[in-house]
């Protein structure tokens, strides 16, 4: 599991929409020797238990900070890795329509019943976001653009064997929380480097 590998992909994805206006981010401090100042977390306890488990993966903040980059100048970034060491898979991060449609789903699943387990929510959660977000496996390469697209790679990840769908979205946490990290308010504040002086 070598997050270093991730790089940024060709293309551009359709921005994400946020309802509500975001400040203006501080450009991070600089010491006298030109080193970025990395301050803590300031309460971000989300980001700070994210970080920990990064850590606890191998993740570190130069990984991070790589990933940033990345998603800075091409609005995606791509991982590719070995599962188990021997079945090669590559995630991307998901477009922003896919958690409409999730939400969709759990819409029509709690209407078929009038309510819907947390186990069953966690599930649908999980096997939807790997199916938007695995590009590769093994020596299929996958596109997702619409709907339909991601009806069937949840189809194939439901074919899955139980242990290889639950490696897979092991992986997808530590992607997906580091892309969380990359775009956090700590890491733009202290990865993000001044413009020079001209």
């Amino acid at each position: 599991m070598d997050i270093r590998k991730a790089h940024k992909i060709n293309g551009v994805m359709p921005p994400r929409t946020s309802a509500t206006e975001k400040e203006p981010q501080k450009i991070a401090d600089v010491n006298k020797n030109g080193d970025v100042v990395v301050e803590d977390f300031n309460g971000d306890l989300v980001c700070q238990a994210y970080m920990q488990y990064l850590t606890d993966n191998g993740i570190t903040e130069d990984d991070v900070r790589n990933v940033q980059e990345a998603l800075l100048t091409s609005e995606n970034v791509s991982w590719s890795f070995n599962l188990f060491d021997r079945i090669p898979v590559v995630f991307e991060v998901r477009p922003a329509w896919i958690d409409d449609y999730i939400i969709e789903i759990i819409d029509r699943l709690s209407g078929e019943s009038n309510r819907i387990s947390n186990v069953r929510y966690n599930n649908v959660v999980a096997e939807c976001n790997l199916a938007a977000s695995m590009k590769k496996y093994k020596d299929q390469v996958y596109v997702i653009n619409s709907r339909e697209d991601l009806d069937a790679a949840r189809k194939r990840v439901q074919a899955l064997p139980f242990i290889i769908q639950n490696a897979l979205v092991k992986k997808l946490s530590v992607f997906d929380r580091t892309v969380a990290v990359a775009t956090s308010d700590w890491a733009i504040k202290n990865f993000m480097k001044p413009q020079q002086e001209k």
